[in-house]
């Protein structure tokens, strides 16, 4: 957690004194899938806040409102948030969203075009990890607690959907007892291959860059959603046996993850090599 901070302050520092407000009109329509637990509440805020300043028009999609609606609909929720994206996506003065969505197949082929997908991916495991302690000692929502001890909740169907985030997340039309097949592995690498940025919470410096090349926008991150319980303490209750699950549980997504790092250590960026130059 401490060298995470040092590389948040060390970007914040970095960009804070060369933000600029250009017009509306000038900024690309961005769309954020905010993963939960990397780092995204974070990145989310400094997007936003620049689309704001310069006068844009944004969409954020509140995860307590559209989970009630949708369990009033009688409606499932990822389906139901796939609704609210084409809606933002076909208002004509929005140009930044951001949210808890999942991918879609029809956002994609009627606005794909006029849109710049951006994401954040953090290792699998430590998302794992964080996902289930922020859930379980949190004291400000009651939104998805775990009052389960660790031992016991990785024999979960939720400890599963844990392991299967990337997937169900970057994928459209995968049942989820396929989840975790090879096929709905590679619609996921397929799908993720069409952002336009894709960032590294292990290297957020890059992502930092990547965005300021291709979109012409710098940001100044903080830190939001904090853990609430300390490395030390978490690691207390973290048995060998409990880490061997995990690791088991997170292999489809470690598969997503790892070829996002490939593509972006193989050449130092996420950008194709002809707009890494641009930065130069």
């Amino acid at each position: 957690m401490s060298s995470f901070k040092s590389l948040l302050r060390s970007a914040y520092h970095k960009t804070r004194g060369h933000r600029s407000s250009p017009s509306p009109q000038a900024l690309d329509r961005l769309f954020f899938l905010h993963l939960p637990k990397c780092g995204g509440t974070s990145i989310d805020r400094a997007l936003r806040e620049t689309y704001q300043a310069a006068g844009a028009n944004t969409a954020y999609l509140d995860p307590h409102a559209s989970t009630r609606a949708a369990e009033l609909l009688g409606q499932d929720m990822s389906a139901f948030r796939r609704h609210i994206l084409l809606y933002h996506m076909a208002g004509r003065k929005t140009r930044y969203i951001s949210g808890h969505f999942t991918y879609s197949d029809t956002a994609w082929e009627h606005f794909g075009a006029d849109w710049h997908y951006v994401t954040v991916l953090r290792e699998p495991v430590a998302r794992w990890f964080s996902n289930y302690f922020y859930n379980k000692y949190k004291t400000k929502s009651d939104h998805f607690r775990i009052d389960m001890p660790i031992d016991e909740f990785v024999e979960t169907e939720r400890a599963r959907s844990y392991g299967l985030n990337y997937i169900r997340s970057l994928t459209d039309g995968i049942p989820v007892e396929e989840a975790d097949s090879e096929e709905a592995v590679q619609q996921a690498i397929g799908n993720l291959n069409r952002f336009a940025v894709v960032g590294l919470l292990e290297l957020l410096s890059t992502f930092i860059r990547d965005c300021e090349t291709a979109f012409g926008v710098s940001l100044p991150v903080g830190h939001q959603n904090k853990n609430p319980t300390s490395e030390t303490e978490q690691r207390s209750e973290v048995t060998e046996e409990v880490l061997a699950r995990v690791q088991t549980l997170c292999a489809p997504n470690t598969k997503v993850y790892d070829a996002a790092r490939t593509r972006i250590e193989a050449q130092g960026s996420w950008l194709p090599a002809n707009r890494v130059g641009d930065s130069i």
